[in-house]
């Protein structure tokens, strides 16, 4: 266990790699903040059959990020690969989906300091 607690770099990691959204059946204590502060989407499978649905490679296609996201939307996704539809949830604070819409913490720090430079 621990998954991003204890190893702080995947997340940046990931972000480098282009990854804007992580897909799971669920999220260890943490982890999803984890992956908010780097700007990427924590989004999990809203039922067992969906988790069965999915595979490692599948391509899949989330619709409406990241107004998708506010309470009470619910979140459109397609299995590309399977040419199915996928139930996703999301437990998202009012703070960390403002958080994803600045684009993670480094992208909301350098838009402050932009702003304060710009003034």
């Amino acid at each position: 266990g621990g998954g991003l607690a204890r190893a702080p770099h995947v997340a940046p990691a990931l972000v480098a790699l282009g990854v804007r959204a992580v897909l799971a059946e669920s999220f260890a204590p943490g982890a999803a903040h984890e992956l908010v502060e780097a700007g990427i989407v924590p989004l999990a499978l809203a039922t067992a059959a969906a988790a069965r649905e999915c595979a490692a490679g599948d391509e899949i296609e989330i619709a409406d990020l990241p107004d998708a996201l506010e309470p009470g939307r619910s979140i459109g996704a397609r299995n590309l690969t399977r040419g199915r539809a996928l139930p996703l949830k999301s437990a998202l604070t009012p703070a960390e989906r403002a958080l994803l819409r600045a684009g993670g913490r480094v992208a909301q720090a350098a838009a402050k300091v932009a702003g304060s430079a710009g003034a």
